[in-house]
């Protein structure tokens, strides 16, 4: 009655028709409904809805051989509509991708956009958008892009790769991972996927892993630079973290950084070049250690990394002037000590007046080979506080008893936490082993 009512009121009106013909079909009445759907076809004869239900109609009141027609006519119509969609959405790509070569990364971020809200999930339109996105670095939209039309079954490579990279730049290491795999089942000798799964091992820094997997991947990809470079940095970092010093394990590792540096690009040659110096000195080749060192630091005297690991070669050759210059660069990379201060740092030219804190060192083993030097600020000063490992507290307070001693608890990448009481107090600091620094520039001893 209401569509009726609604109908006196606008007659021709076709949505209104339609609701009608769909309420006289539950009702039974097909005939009378049928009727509506054809005076509506006449109008729009390829309005797929209606046809469809001409189709249900036509059956229902007996005539078999027209629904059969209209359904026949009903799938050409559907596809003469699919290929017109496919035809608009091949130009409507084609034209972003010449905006994208023209470097209108706007206008063709728009025509993607358009082709997702007029024709669905296209993954081309997809694809490009994502790649856009990551060209802002707008890593998680561009992963949330590429989840959309992601298929582990039918994407092709470069959703694959994108969205492990994406996942990697978020900090979902796991979830590339289960990407990389995904991809390499259907692409076992994809170099890209394989550098994919080394690095999503490597930001965890598990070391182990990474090794292992790089290793397998270079029996495939025995000439890819980055695969080689990724092996050398894996096997040289495990090295280090287990301290697995042995003759074997730093061959093995000094072979796998030679071949990397043999087809890396100058860059990554450059930090080969470190690591080999630091292989170098575990075997006891200490002047091929300090020639390599020395390269590295004429072309990049700013690297104050490479300079402080110099000092340890430079110690072991006994070349002190060189080892105390080099050592002092650990302060300012923060390897030697967690803290900075806005205090001055103390030396002998300071007032006698200072109170100073005298700052640990790497370790309890620093601590003791250090502060042996302990005499050359107390005499220089008004009083000294000493930071320390708690278990040398009772050593030190009888050592140097007008040495104000503070224990202190460190916890490894922390910075050093002095107590307030004693920053409030001071006006100078200096690292335990600066002093050692002094004591041999005044007096030629350590």
């Amino acid at each position: 009655r209401k569509l009726d009512a609604a109908l006196d009121i606008e007659p021709g009106e076709g949505s209104l028709l339609f609701d009608k013909a769909q309420v006289l079909a539950q009702q039974g009445m097909n005939k009378d409904a049928l009727e509506i759907v054809d005076s509506l076809l006449a109008v729009a004869p390829e309005h797929q809805e209606l046809l469809a239900m001409r189709q249900q109609l036509t059956a229902a009141t007996g005539n078999v051989g027209e629904s059969r027609r209209t359904a026949k006519y009903h799938a050409n119509v559907r596809s003469q509509t699919a290929n017109a969609i496919d035809a608009e959405v091949g130009e409507t790509l084609t034209l972003a991708e010449q905006m994208l070569a023209s470097g209108n990364k706007e206008q063709a971020k728009q025509l993607y956009q358009a082709v997702v809200s007029g024709a669905g999930e296209q993954p081309k339109a997809l694809l490009g958008l994502a790649k856009l996105q990551l060209g802002e670095e707008n890593f998680a939209l561009a992963r949330q892009t590429l989840r959309r039309a992601f298929d582990a079954e039918q994407s092709d490579t470069e959703f694959f790769i994108l969205l492990s990279h994406s996942e990697i730049k978020l900090g979902g290491y796991k979830a590339a991972r289960d990407v990389c795999r995904q991809g390499l089942k259907h692409w076992p000798d994809n170099a890209l996927l394989c550098r994919l799964l080394v690095q999503s091992y490597e930001k965890e820094s598990n070391w182990l892993e990474a090794y292992r997997v790089a290793l397998e991947s270079i029996r495939l990809h025995s000439q890819d630079a980055d695969l080689r470079y990724r092996l050398a940095t894996a096997s040289f970092n495990l090295l280090r973290s287990r301290h697995n010093f042995t003759a074997t394990a730093i061959l093995d590792c000094q072979k796998h950084i030679e071949q990397a540096a043999a087809i890396a690009s100058d860059e990554n040659k450059q930090r080969l070049s470190l690591y080999l110096a630091e292989i170098f000195w575990y075997k006891g080749e200490a002047l091929a250690s300090k020639q390599l060192l020395e390269a590295h630091m004429s072309r990049f005297p700013d690297d104050i990394e490479a300079g402080f690991n110099a000092c340890f070669v430079y110690r072991t050759l006994e070349e002190w002037d060189n080892y105390y210059r080099t050592n002092e660069l650990g302060l300012a990379c923060g390897r030697r000590l967690r803290y900075q201060g806005a205090l001055p740092q103390w030396n002998l030219d300071r007032p006698k007046d200072d109170i100073v804190l005298v700052m640990p060192e790497q370790g309890v083993g620093d601590e003791i080979l250090y502060f042996h030097n302990l005499r050359l600020v107390l005499d220089n000063c008004k009083k000294v506080y000493v930071a320390c490992d708690p278990r040398l507290e009772p050593i030190l307070s009888r050592a140097f008893p007008e040495a104000i001693i503070v224990p202190i608890k460190r916890i490894d990448h922390q910075d050093i936490d002095v107590p307030k009481e004693v920053m409030d107090s001071i006006t100078s600091w200096v690292a335990g082993g600066s002093l050692a620094a002094m004591c041999y520039q005044q007096f030629g001893r350590h």
